[in-house]
């Protein structure tokens, strides 16, 4: 069975800037800044959790697609305001 990528299923973490992952997963060394450029030599993939709580900047998304690879995914929640206010109803762009 030949795969495309967008039949091919992705592992990852649910974010990347876990504190105790420091020294045992990123180098104790590994300034924060760079956490997401590491894990992604690692997974394929990661889920964005800040997003249900507000849109991330362009510049911010800007970023994380150049230090990740071109086949790296990010899976971003849903807002807050879809899921739980408006409970998926009315949620027209």
């Amino acid at each position: 069975m030949n795969l495309t990528d967008q039949h091919k299923i992705r592992i990852g973490a649910c974010a990347w800037s876990f504190e105790d992952w420091r020294g045992s997963f990123y180098p104790s060394h590994l300034p924060e800044s760079q956490w997401l450029e590491f894990y992604a030599n690692y997974f394929p993939a990661v889920e964005v959790d800040s997003t249900f709580y507000a849109a991330p900047a362009q510049a911010t998304i800007q970023r994380w697609i150049e230090i990740t690879p071109a086949a790296f995914r990010f899976a971003c929640k849903l807002p807050r305001e879809i899921t739980h206010t408006r409970r998926l109803r009315d949620c027209t762009a």
